[in-house]
């Protein structure tokens, strides 16, 4: 998964490529993006080509369509936040990765992690708030960063 700079400095590089007459086979699930890049988009499930459009012709809920062979809804409801009591604050966070380059410089300046009153797996979210838990940690806690 590209975090959205990447993502951004992928969508540079293809659009020199095809500003030079390149051909590009661009896999992707990201609806958006191909939209924004293709010239023609085919969709393919189970190995077996399902369609074949332009993007003036289509659009994010045609293509997810022909994707999973069903009507997708694209928008996910979700309950507000809750957050609880504050258990940890930090300011000014700076961190370096195992190669000793800065991971985190100050951005976002504020991260608040705090309990959430939702417990694990409620039937609000359907499944258990944290999938990755290390020994003897609450997985209850959120972070909200400012």
């Amino acid at each position: 998964m590209l975090t959205p700079q990447e993502a951004d400095a992928l969508m540079v590089i293809m659009r020199t490529l095809k500003s030079q007459g390149k051909s590009i086979i661009f896999i992707t699930h990201k609806l958006k993006e191909v939209l924004e890049i293709a010239d023609v988009i085919t969709v393919m499930r189970l190995g077996q080509v399902v369609g074949t459009t332009t993007p003036a012709e289509t659009n994010e809920a045609a293509l997810a369509t022909m994707m999973v062979g069903r009507d997708v809804n694209l928008v996910v409801e979700k309950p507000p936040a809750n957050p609880g009591e504050v258990v940890l604050d930090v300011t000014n966070l700076f961190v370096q990765d195992d190669r000793g380059l800065t991971a985190v410089k100050e951005s976002p300046s504020r991260c608040v992690l705090a309990r959430s009153s939702r417990s694990p797996g409620s039937k609000e979210t359907g499944r258990p708030n944290s999938s990755r838990r290390s020994p003897g940690c609450d997985a209850r806690l959120r972070v909200r960063c400012y």
